[in-house]
Parts: structure tokens; C-alpha cells; sequence
């Protein structure tokens, strides 16, 4: 079973994935629409023509620029062998205007208790009314809105109700609190809830000067697991005995569509398309973002299917290979780097197949981590597979060309890394209680607890955004004008402001509660 000799129907573990792809009249029904949604040809001619049309376009841009790039050069390594070298980026110094304007915006921000940021954010958006009960019933009992910030408390923080249980207030009650978190917490209604609020985030005046909505990234930040647990595996680099990776996704913006627990591993690139595919946002991406560790020759291949583009950042492009098609070609000062030829016969021979594959993950009838497991036998690729690998290894190097030729762009993808970096911080912030460990045993309670942790960090995302608004327009009253290219670079994911250990209050100011924002602090400006 597990050399894919045999299989077990109805099963989602031992079935054969490959049965779940497209196939038949449904097939050929919807080739042609989706293929020309995806902009791919039908014919596999005209598919080697593509590719072989935008790698050459590729090379002859990087040879090109290559003697004006003092940033690249070729040199010999410990074998003597060349390889490509590109020079660190150089860091852009903060100007003293993006320095001052965040620190007054900084202050400007009123100080505020983690559980009344999610009510008032709640009052803002509504994102609580996307928790349905279990039964689907529409009646919504009194204060739900308050048990499920508080639920959200507890989980997010990891700290459990005992700090939040108030005996002489029922809505805060061991009991209510429970029943509450056992018909209303599930993963849909807290993936819509998580929607709802990143979709009202896009459409903040402050939002599009903040970041790009077709932008993405994904990483995985790591949780040590207290308790034994079938999700969770060893990874001396993060934690001694067993843990588990949260892989989500950040926007340019700074929300987080989406998230999935994974075992502990260093290898994340079976994930990557299918937490993107799954994302339920109106956000329309276009680039994805990742590190080295969520790339693979197979991903590239899916990637460029799907349509979208894949800007990964590479850690070490001398030790990566760079194709060719034409083994004749002349690259000039590239010859010697571009030594590996690619096969256009396999490409040409499972051309249809790689099709029903791509319709069929743009359909969602097989995910990402399936369909890969079901291309090899005993760690063997099959030949499709090795179709796949060689579109791979054509659109790698169309990016590593890109790469190593244009610094911007290589900044570009790292200052999105970065906003991921920013996020993964505030959740350790948030997530603090058990020493930051997880004690759920299984997949779907762990996936929970932790994109509940993502769900408020999109909630003070909002506020923040919404205040730094308020903040920028007091301070274009008072004659200070703040540009564009500053506002870019304030980040909306400021906690200092926030007090998430301690006190636990539940209740808004009148003002706040009649549709007010708050009032910002009063500083002396400089």
C-alpha cells in the first residue's frame, strides 16, 4: 500500500489520488474553458513553443544587463566549477520624515485592552455573526457576540477560560462559555469569520497605501507540542522532541487569509498550493511569496499552471541549476552555468495529462499534497511526474534569471517576507501562555486554536489601520502632511499599545458602543 501497489476504495489516505482527477465528458466539457482561463495552450506544441519562447526571453534579459550588474558576477567554487554569485542587498536606510511620522503615529494610538480591540473591532465589521450554531439555526442568543471574543481570548492567548470566568456575570460563565465554544467553534464559521475580516480591511481608505492585495507570502512559524499528538514530528532546529508548523499566508496588506497545521518538518513546498487554493478572501492574488524551504521543481511547474507567479526568495542561487532547452544555444558568459538540458519529449508526450491536472486543482478535486504523493512510487517519480519536473526546471530558471538579474525585485520579494516576519511576531506576542506550547492532540482542535491566533491578529490589524487613519488625518488638520511612500512602510501589526495579559474587560465605552472611535492620545508634537 504505501509503494502505491495497492489500493483501498474509499479511502482518503491508501485511494488511488489519480482516480480523482478529471476525467471522461466532464473532461473534455470543460478543457477548453478552463485552459483558456488559465492561459494555457491545448496543444503541446504550442506549449513547448511558450516555454521556450519566455526562457530565451529570459536569458537574453539577464545577458543583457549582465555588464552593467555589478551586483552579479561569475566565480569558481571549492570544485572549480562556476557558479552565479549575487551580491547581499544593501539596506535602505529609514529616512528621518518615515521615522518621525511613525513615531507620532505610534503615540497617537489610544491604549486598549486585547478583548475590547475584538468587541470594537466586532461593532466595526460584525465578523462574530459569521459563527453559526451547529444546527445552522439563525436565532442568536443574547451577548454572543462577547463569548465569542472571549472564546477567542482564551484560545488565541492560549490560556483557557479561568482567567476570564466571572461568577457573578453569566455571560461569563464556566458553563455559557463552554456551550458556546462547543456549538459555535468550528473551522468554517471561523474561516468565514476570518474572511469577513479581511475582506473589510481591503476596502479601508488607508488599506492600498498600506500594500498591494494581489501580493501574498507564505511561512511557517513552529509550535512545540506538549502532549503527543499524530500531527506533530521532531525538528531539531525549532524543538527537541515533537512539534508541528502553522503554514499561513500574509498578505501585502498585512491580513492573513488563511492557515494549516503541518507536521514539524523543514520541507514545506507539498503545502503551499493548497492553503492558497483554499483561502475563502475576495483578495485576488496574482504573486506568491515564499522561502527556500516552500520551493520545489513540481511547485513550479503547478504554480505557472494555475496561473499565478512564483517569486520564492533563494538562499543560495551558486548551488541552483539553471536549464536550457537549445543545446546549442550560445549564452555567452551563462554557457558554463546553463549546463542542464531539459526534455521536451516528456513535456510533449503527457501534455494532456498535465492539463487535467492543473483543471482538475483548479476545480478542487484533488489537492496539492495528493496529487504529489500520487506521482511517486517508493520515492520513484512516475513519468508524469518527470513532465511536471521539466516544466518545473524551465519556469525555475525563468525566475532565477529574473532573480539574480534585477535587485528590486529581489528586495520586492524579501520586504513581503518581511510582513510575514512581522506577523509570526505579534503571534508569539499574543500567543504567550503555556510557554507558547501547544496542549490540543488533534489536527483539527490544533488548526483551530492556532488560526484563531491569525483571526486576531487580522482584528488588530483593522484597528490599527482604522486609528492610523484617524491619526493621519489629525495630523494633516494641524498643517503636517504625511506621504504616500511613509505610509507604505508603517506597518498596521503595532501591539505595544495593546494590553493582552491581566485584565480582562468585556465592556465598551458608551461612546464606542454608540459608533464612535476612540479619542487619540494627546502628545506635543515636535
Amino acid at each position: 500500500m504505501r509503494s502505491k501497489d495497492l489500493f483501498v476504495e474509499d479511502s482518503d489516505k491508501w485511494c488511488d489520488s489519480r482516480n480523482k482527477l478529471i476525467a471522461g465528458d466532464e473532461w473534455l466539457a470543460k478543457k477548453n474553458e478552463i485552459c483558456k482561463l488559465l492561459k494555457l495552450p491545448t496543444e503541446s506544441q504550442d506549449a513547448v513553443i511558450l516555454l521556450s519562447n519566455d526562457l530565451s526571453l529570459a536569458y537574453a534579459t539577464t545577458l543583457n544587463n549582465f555588464d552593467k550588474n555589478s551586483n552579479l558576477k561569475i566565480v569558481l567554487n571549492k570544485k572549480g566549477k562556476k557558479k552565479i554569485q549575487v551580491s547581499k542587498l544593501e539596506k535602505i536606510e529609514e529616512s528621518q520624515s518615515l521615522i518621525l511620522s511613525r513615531t507620532i503615529i505610534s503615540d497617537l494610538l489610544p491604549q486598549i485592552e486585547l478583548p475590547e480591540l475584538l468587541l470594537e473591532v466586532n461593532k466595526i465589521t460584525g465578523f462574530t455573526s459569521e459563527f453559526m450554531h451547529i444546527s445552522e439555526s439563525e436565532s442568536r442568543m443574547k451577548d454572543l457576540d462577547i463569548n465569542i471574543c472571549a472564546i477567542l481570548v482564551a484560545e488565541a492567548c492560549n490560556i483557557g477560560y479561568e482567567p476570564l470566568i466571572k461568577n457573578n456575570e453569566p455571560t461569563l460563565s464556566r458553563a455559557k462559555l463552554s456551550w458556546v465554544q462547543q456549538n459555535y467553534f468550528n473551522s468554517e464559521n471561523i474561516a468565514k469569520s476570518n474572511a469577513r475580516l479581511v475582506d473589510y480591511h481591503i476596502g479601508l481608505p488607508l488599506t492600498q497605501k498600506i500594500g498591494s492585495g494581489d501580493i501574498i507570502s507564505g511561512d511557517g512559524i513552529r509550535f512545540a507540542c506538549a502532549v503527543k499528538s499524530v500531527n506533530s514530528g521532531p525538528n531539531k532546529k525549532y524543538f527537541n522532541e515533537r512539534g508541528l508548523t502553522y503554514y499561513n499566508l500574509t498578505s501585502g496588506q498585512f491580513t492573513g487569509p488563511n492557515g494549516l497545521c503541518i507536521p514539524g518538518t523543514l520541507k514545506d513546498s507539498l503545502y503551499v498550493l493548497d492553503i492558497i487554493t483554499q483561502q475563502q478572501t475576495k483578495l485576488t492574488i496574482n504573486e506568491v511569496m515564499v522561502d527556500t524551504a516552500g520551493t520545489s521543481d513540481i511547485i513550479f511547474a503547478l504554480f505557472w499552471l494555475l496561473g499565478y507567479q512564483f517569486s520564492p526568495r533563494m538562499a543560495d542561487t551558486g548551488s541552483s541549476r539553471f536549464w536550457r532547452i537549445d543545446s546549442t544555444a550560445d549564452y555567452k558568459d551563462l554557457n558554463d552555468i546553463a549546463r542542464y538540458k531539459v526534455s521536451l519529449k516528456i513535456i510533449i508526450k503527457h501534455w494532456e495529462d498535465v492539463l487535467r491536472i492543473a483543471v482538475s486543482l483548479k476545480l478542487g478535486y484533488i489537492s496539492t499534497y495528493e496529487l504529489i504523493k500520487s506521482l511517486f512510487k517508493n520515492n520513484r517519480p512516475s513519468s508524469l511526474a518527470k513532465a511536471l519536473v521539466n516544466i518545473g526546471r524551465i519556469r525555475k530558471t525563468i525566475h532565477m534569471l529574473r532573480y539574480v538579474d534585477d535587485g528590486e525585485y529581489r528586495r520586492h520579494i524579501l520586504t513581503q517576507l518581511n510582513k510575514g516576519e512581522s506577523r509570526h511576531s505579534v503571534f508569539r506576542t499574543i500567543y504567550h501562555g503555556k510557554k507558547g506550547e501547544i496542549y490540543k492532540h488533534y489536527k483539527e482542535n490544533q488548526e483551530d486554536q492556532l488560526n484563531s491566533v491569525s483571526l486576531v491578529t487580522n482584528a488588530i490589524v483593522i484597528w490599527n489601520t482604522v486609528y492610523m487613519q484617524k491619526a493621519i488625518e489629525q495630523l494633516e488638520e494641524k498643517g503636517r502632511i504625511i506621504e504616500d511612500t511613509d505610509i507604505a512602510r508603517i506597518s498596521p501589526l503595532m501591539s505595544k499599545h495593546i494590553n493582552i495579559l491581566g485584565k480582562f474587560s468585556f465592556v465598551l465605552p458608551e461612546s464606542v458602543r454608540d459608533g464612535n472611535l476612540r479619542e487619540l492620545n494627546k502628545i506635543k508634537f515636535p
